[in-house]
């Protein structure tokens, strides 16, 4: 597990300055200095206190809690230690279980911003729910990734009950192109989801930003004084990126990390271009290996040798007028979609005919995807 800071729309602006004042008090509390056991102490200690509270009292606390944080008033010497000790009650009232120091542990690095390792079993959603609930009380959202749609959804069942008795809202993000869903799961306090679908969700509110004109000084000072979190708030589907918690973060920053996210808009494929991938794809049936080109099976690396781009280019009738891009790019293409990529591997063809991502990892399918630069028409007009 781990836990990134980031900032999506704002510049460095009040809301900016003072969630960041939020995570450095976090980070560095007015009791530094104490060691972490010293700390799994005070908490426990916290505990017992709030156990001797009715269910109102403590989700009347949580909610002050909120409330003091959000406006900039969190004058407690550790927020972190209320707060997990908050959390660990509630989830003994809904689920008849508390968090064991391991937890507790594990969530004091993630506050600070390090990388938690736990052995199985010992309970990571447990551990997650401690720094989620304290980043929550900023208000801007906090963000859990987990490495697929099983155990997003799993932990989000799980903590529902425990973010709800302590007042927080919970979400969790839907897969599907969902925008007013996705828009709804992203305004609640937690909001649960694939790391995949998180990244996804960005890159799509980056396009539609980057289509719509950059506001002026006067706008920017009307968005900072109404603490406006987007450009376009009817059009994006996130809030400004404040907190996020990876759980396996191995899995989703390291395994993962050859899968990059890539998001292709959509274009018609005209005569000409059709008739350039077709060219591109018969003169790669001819090309010989080691003579017109070479192959790092490992990086997936494809180069020409000269041979080869003497003989590509040396073919007659290429479509000049009609390339979307170099006539080199089109035959690499179709020598990547032989060499690379395989049906039912890593993608599979739907019942309209249509080329369909698959990921390696999961085995899911991903229609709203695209391979880039041309590859996926390639691969298309492969399996033609």
């Amino acid at each position: 597990m781990s836990l990134a800071i980031r900032s999506q729309y704002e510049k460095r602006g009040f809301a900016q300055a003072r969630l960041h004042r939020y995570w450095t008090s976090l980070r560095n509390p007015k009791t530094a200095g104490r060691s972490d056991l010293d700390r799994l102490a005070a908490i426990d200690a916290r505990a017992r206190e709030i156990a001797a509270m009715s269910d109102s009292k403590i989700r009347d606390t949580a909610v002050r809690m909120k409330e003091s944080v959000s406006a900039g008033h969190h004058d407690a010497d550790d927020l972190a230690e209320i707060g997990f000790a908050l959390v660990r009650e509630a989830t003994r009232r809904t689920h008849g279980i508390y968090h064991y120091p391991v937890q507790i542990l594990a969530g004091l690095s993630l506050i600070r911003g390090s990388i938690a390792e736990m052995a199985t079993g010992e309970g990571k959603t447990l551990a997650i729910s401690l720094p989620a609930f304290v980043f929550a009380l900023a208000g801007k959202g906090v963000h859990v990734a987990t490495v697929n749609s099983y155990l997003a959804e799993r932990d989000f069942e799980f903590s529902e009950p425990i973010f709800k008795f302590l007042g927080m809202s919970i979400g969790l993000l839907p897969e599907k192109n969902n925008t007013e869903g996705k828009r709804e799961a992203y305004k609640k306090d937690v909001t649960y989801g694939t790391g995949y679908e998180f990244g996804f969700d960005y890159l799509r509110d980056q396009l539609i930003l980057m289509r719509q004109p950059h506001p002026g000084p006067r706008e920017r000072l009307r968005q900072a004084i109404l603490d406006r979190e987007g450009l376009a708030a009817p059009a994006i589907v996130q809030r400004a990126l404040s907190f996020a918690i990876i759980d396996e973060v191995d899995s989703v920053l390291i395994d993962e990390a050859g899968s990059p996210l890539l998001i292709s808009e959509s274009a018609e494929t005209d005569d000409r271009d059709l008739t350039a991938l077709q060219m591109a794809r018969q003169l790669a049936d001819s090309l010989e290996r080691g003579t017109h080109y070479r192959v790092e099976e490992d990086s997936r690396r494809l180069d020409l040798t000269q041979a080869g781009f003497d003989t590509i280019h040396e073919v007659p009738d290429i479509p000049w007028e009609g390339l979307r891009r170099p006539w080199q790019s089109y035959v690499m293409n179709a020598l990547r979609a032989e060499l690379f990529f395989h049906r039912d591997v890593h993608y599979v063809i739907d019942e309209e005919e249509k080329v369909v991502i698959v990921d390696e990892f999961t085995g899911r399918k991903h229609a709203e995807r695209t391979w880039r630069d041309g590859l996926h028409q390639a691969i298309e007009t492969k399996e033609k």
